[in-house]
């Protein structure tokens, strides 16, 4: 009999390990062919739309090479990009994620018993659980979360790190739904903007606006349909935020109950807020891709909506300005959402998520650092 050695140990973690990666590559290669079939039986975006918002750039701080996608976060961009995309991450180090809906909790199911003891601080007769469930329902119609979760796999896939930093987006599953910005300006403005695009001849299937461009837009909303161009609308609707994933929301939940004056008062300090918030996005970013570098990571995947590019190479280049911006309101991110800057490994656990293909033993855990 083969005597036991350290050796003979460590070869049977090697193997164990190797096969666990072949099979998540595996499964998540099988998932992506169904997933782009899917899209492509009832497509929301045109090819031509998708291709307009795609802008490759890299930029270097010390030796760090960082390969900047700008993207329509639509799932259609996989129909026309998946190996472009693919190569990036393939090639990388770490991958910076604009959402994560999988590794923020929001597929976990077994979140539901927590948040269900949560009531909602912009209507009390609902829950979180009940705000999950519709943000899951309509997670395709108003894009938020499908294409960032083929991003989450596309990390696991070829077993890279994964970082977040979205001082709007990156927080947990309760904080999100918790925060009356999130969803009720969004629902209440879309939802009685919604018939004039309509009108406009704008599809539905293109309404994707963002919690980023949220405040322009408004302002264009004071325009004729008519007068905004087609071209305008997607260029505004690109970089899709977390406000407007719940603008689908059944009309008894949108509906917004009466506040008393002190109420009124504490809902036009969370939009002030939460616009402060919107507009510091661009140097958290370009300021946690700094601390990424100097961390370690030589090569790094910045997928981001297009409308993100311009404003985070201004900021890398400029990162006084950037820490500079932020100490300047560090009170307002540390009220809000102190712990954006996170970095998470895949690592063995037990997954309890409704939608996580990869493995059923493997889960997104944050990297103490």
């Amino acid at each position: 009999m083969e005597k036991f050695s350290m050796n003979n140990f460590g070869n049977v973690i090697e193997q164990k390990s190797k096969k666990n990666e072949k099979d998540i590559f595996e499964r998540v290669s099988i998932h992506s062919q169904e997933f782009d079939k899917e899209i492509l039986a009832k497509p929301d975006v045109s090819s031509e739309e998708v291709r307009e918002a795609w802008q490759i750039r890299e930029w270097k701080i010390g030796d760090t090479v960082i390969r900047a996608i700008g993207v329509a976060h639509v799932p259609e961009t996989f129909l026309e990009f998946r190996q472009e995309i693919e190569n990036v991450i393939k090639e990388s180090d770490v991958v910076v994620n604009e959402f994560a809906p999988e590794a923020l909790g929001f597929y976990d199911k077994e979140s539901a018993s927590k948040l269900q003891s949560i009531k909602s601080t912009f209507n009390e007769n609902y829950n979180l659980e009940q705000l999950r469930q519709a943000y899951l329902k309509y997670e395709r119609q108003y894009n938020l979360g499908l294409f960032h979760h083929e991003i989450e796999l596309l990390a696991a896939k070829y077993g890279k790190d994964m970082a977040l930093a979205d001082l709007s987006l990156s927080m947990d599953v309760e904080s999100f739904l918790k925060d009356d910005t999130l969803y009720a300006r969004g629902a209440e403005q879309i939802e009685r903007k919604k018939a004039l695009y309509k009108k406009g001849g704008l599809e539905v299937g293109t309404f994707l606006l963002s919690v980023a461009s949220f405040i322009n837009f408004v302002e264009e909303l004071k325009q004729p349909v008519a007068m905004m161009s087609r071209r305008k609308f997607i260029k505004n609707g690109l970089i899709v935020g977390a406000s407007l994933a719940l603008a689908g929301l059944p009309s008894k939940i949108v509906k917004i109950p009466q506040k008393t004056s002190a109420n009124k008062e504490t809902e036009i300090d969370d939009k002030k807020k939460y616009t402060q918030l919107v507009l510091l996005r661009d140097p958290k970013l370009a300021d946690s891709l700094i601390k990424l570098a100097e961390m370690g990571y030589k090569k790094v995947a910045f997928i981001y909506g297009v409308g993100h590019l311009d404003g985070v190479e201004k900021y890398i280049n400029n990162p006084e300005l950037a820490s500079m911006e932020l100490n300047d309101n560090e009170d307002i991110i540390n009220r809000n959402n102190p712990n954006a800057f996170r970095i998470y490994k895949l690592s063995p656990g037990n997954n309890t998520s409704g939608r996580f293909v990869a493995s059923e033993k493997m889960i997104w855990k944050p990297i103490a650092k």
